[in-house]
């Protein structure tokens, strides 16, 4: 549907009003797509607008579709009608009010994008949920934080991947904790490395140990990126720990493409109905999960700066291993 087509004169106690639309295209990583339309789905109702999507590929994410991995009944546009309508009205990405901002005054408001003067067509790109990405909106409403939280609970996978969630909750119960242990192109983000950076292994360690001198029925689910990691956590919980055993690990590389994001939804929803998560600094997926799933995230992170060394010096070994040809292979 072209979205310029769309835009009709209603009439509304004898005025002519201009239908109104809302387009986003979320970009980033999963959990940053999620939170953008959930909440920016928000702003379209206070505003009394149409709500459209454009789902591209981006840094970050493959090339995967929204129906691939969700049922939804999101009204879509492509890319060329969304970078059409981009041109057409204030892109909204253009108004973030930066912290720190001396005047602490946001250059607009729910007010002026709905009233009778406002532009047709308002846009948003990036990966901010709205709260953020509008900073210091004036009249956000009190109850956004609820209806964001109840808009993300909405959010429900294809068949064959709550398929997929429904195998492996199965052997949860209400002493099942869930782990996301974040690593890949978090650790060189150079925006949020040094926070990831403190979620270590040990820490994760400390936290899950304590919980079973608390609790010996305890069990966890654990969702990461790293291989490795998975690893280092089996060989210490044994069967304490519940994985993804289908899990197809991908590279994750810093502004490059990130396959396989059905494994990541796998993932999200598995946490979601743990009974609570322990999860990584700065990682926007744990909160998402704690959303989902009504239930409560702690973050977990380390202190010290001799653990920090040793994580960069494990992710540099990672690295290196990577553009090392195994034994018998020439370079390409």
């Amino acid at each position: 549907m072209s979205t310029v087509n769309s835009l009709r004169a209603d009439r509304r106690n004898g005025q002519v009003v201009t239908s109104r639309v809302l387009i986003v295209k979320p970009h980033g990583g999963l959990s940053n797509r999620v939170r953008v339309i959930a909440s920016f789905q928000l702003l379209a109702r206070y505003t009394d607008r149409a709500f459209r999507v454009c789902w591209a590929p981006s840094e970050g994410f493959s090339n995967e579709t929204l129906d691939e991995l969700f049922d939804n009944e999101f009204d879509q546009v492509d890319l060329a009608e969304y970078a059409r309508s981009a041109d057409q009205g204030p892109r909204l990405e253009r108004f973030k009010t930066h912290r720190g901002d001396a005047s602490g005054v946001s250059a607009i408001s729910i007010a002026a994008m709905s009233g009778l003067g406002a532009e047709p067509i308002l846009t948003y790109t990036g990966c901010f949920r709205l709260d953020v990405a509008l900073r210091q909106l004036p009249d956000l409403p009190a109850s956004f934080e609820s209806e964001y939280r109840t808009a993300v609970r909405t959010w429900r996978p294809v068949e064959s991947i709550r398929a997929s969630v429904d195998s492996i909750a199965r052997h949860f119960d209400s002493s099942t904790i869930g782990v996301h242990a974040r690593r890949g192109d978090a650790l060189v983000d150079p925006v949020n490395r040094g926070k990831a950076r403190r979620s270590t292994d040990e820490a994760f360690f400390r936290r899950m140990d304590a919980l079973l001198t608390t609790n010996r029925r305890t069990r966890f689910f654990l969702a990461t990126d790293s291989e490795d990691t998975e690893a280092r956590f089996l060989n210490r919980y044994g069967d304490r720990i519940h994985t993804n055993d289908a899990k197809r690990f991908v590279p994750s590389d810093f502004l490059e493409p990130k396959e396989n994001q059905r494994d990541a939804v796998v993932d999200l929803f598995a946490l979601a109905r743990t009974n609570s998560i322990l999860g990584s600094n700065a990682s926007s997926f744990s909160q998402l999960a704690g959303a989902i799933g009504d239930v409560p995230v702690k973050r977990v992170a380390h202190h010290s700066l001799l653990h920090l060394a040793r994580n960069k010096l494990i992710l540099e070994s990672q690295r290196l291993r990577r553009r090392t040809p195994a034994v018998g292979q020439g370079a390409d």
